[in-house]
């Protein structure tokens, strides 16, 4: 048993993102497998149903008081209570449990870092300059502070850090050119799913579930509208899937800053009607848009994607509800494809080729139930948030004499393939 104080703010699954979903899987696996586990969270008790979480409350959501709050909690903590190990992501928050626990008292440090924000932060400010107004000059700004932070959190946490986890390879490599860290520092575990939501169901019994027609053929796309998702090429395909499919219906599940951007993109290419745009979705009902599909993609772009890799929760969801997967060929993606047989990597940032893979698959009804029955398969054996909590444990408790979890819970993956 490892006595875990997590940094990360853990958010009710009501309107998820990767970033919440993430902080809160992993939680809930620790405080499973007998760990016990110290969290800040908005969610109240009745929601903590995990025995070993104990929890600090915090105000919703990110502001000044948020920050106050953490400050004065993890001082207290700091003086009232014992931890073997502290987890952090390369937040503000990790900079404080990283000076009061690490370099006070030397508590075990270990760092997750999913991504490389200076890439995230270029990308949104590059979408903002494409629409310059005195509108977006507050953001502008706001973006360049946050950059700003987000860039000194990931050095000073990083180089503090005992044991760094990255999601995929990539980041791996990143994290040790960048800060001379030894190879031996750093490990590799990729994200999970959680196989009691995501799991396969009748598509007929989906569409009738969110009352949309079961006479079309879906491809369904879930995540955040970020620049680096790659959603216009998905669109700029729709013709081409149309005219050989017309009963073909694209479900865009999510919502974010890139939704009236695409939604002008589809209209203008005349396809806006063959688009469903959800909006925000919860987390336990995502299931039920992948149940309801004949295809599920994630056509991301190179910029960002490709220097990193990718573990995306996305895919392993989709794999899990059975659904054939068509992705761009990135790093960590194409790996996942091959091991799983579970889909198609195809050329990022090409529409044709997208539409042609998607159509491939329309056209073949054994080859997408073969996909699918090998994905979910291959997930449900390697890729499980139990497994993922188990690995992370290991390095937790690497430093504390602790046994991490049971016997055959999981092991840790480094080197395999793989973000949010």
């Amino acid at each position: 048993m490892v006595r875990i104080l997590s940094l990360e703010p853990v958010y009710p699954l009501d309107a998820a993102n990767g970033r919440s979903i993430h902080v809160y899987e992993l939680v809930q696996n620790l405080a499973r497998q007998g760990h016990q586990v110290h969290i800040f969270s908005t969610l109240t008790e009745g929601n903590l149903s995990v025995p070993g979480t104990t929890c600090s409350r915090i105000p919703v959501r990110s502001t000044p008081l948020l920050y106050l709050y953490y400050l004065g909690m993890i001082l207290y903590l700091s003086f009232a209570k014992r931890f073997d190990a502290v987890y952090t992501r390369n937040t503000p928050f990790g900079i404080l449990g990283a000076f009061f626990f690490q370099t006070l008292l030397g508590t075990r440090l270990v760092c997750e870092v999913n991504g490389i924000s200076e890439d995230e932060f270029d990308l949104v400010s590059d979408q903002n300059r494409e629409t310059v107004s005195l509108k977006n000059l507050i953001p502008s700004i706001r973006d360049r502070m946050n950059c700003w932070l987000a860039k000194f959190s990931e050095r000073y946490i990083v180089s503090k850090a005992d044991a760094v986890i990255a999601v995929t390879e990539g980041i791996k490599a990143y994290l040790i050119n960048r800060y001379d860290l030894p190879e031996t520092r750093v490990t590799v575990v990729p994200n999970g799913v959680n196989i009691d939501i995501f799991s396969p169901m009748d598509q007929r019994e989906a569409c009738r579930l969110l009352s949309i027609p079961d006479g079309n053929r879906y491809i369904c796309f879930v995540g955040n509208f970020a620049p680096w998702q790659g959603v216009e090429y998905l669109i700029q395909a729709t013709p081409e899937i149309i005219s050989r499919f017309p009963r073909a219906r694209i479900l865009l599940v999510g919502d974010g800053a890139m939704r009236g951007a695409w939604t002008a993109l589809a209209d203008s290419l005349g396809v806006l009607k063959h688009i469903y745009f959800t909006g925000v979705v919860p987390y336990e009902d995502v299931v039920l848009y992948i149940g309801a599909s004949d295809i599920c993609v994630a056509p991301f772009i190179s910029r960002r994607n490709e220097r990193i890799g990718l573990s995306p929760l996305k895919i392993y969801e989709y794999l899990a509800c059975e659904r054939p997967v068509v992705a761009s060929s990135i790093s960590g993606i194409s790996e996942l494809l091959v091991c799983s047989r579970g889909g198609i990597a195809v050329t990022p940032e090409n529409p044709h080729d997208l539409a042609e893979a998607i159509l491939h698959l329309l056209q073949d009804d054994d080859l997408r139930e073969e996909m699918g029955s090998s994905g979910c398969a291959y997930v449900t054996e390697n890729h499980t948030w139990a497994k993922v909590a188990a690995n992370v444990a290991g390095i937790l408790a690497a430093g504390a004499g602790e046994v991490p979890s049971p016997p055959g819970v999981g092991d840790v993956l480094e080197g395999r393939h793989g973000n949010e």
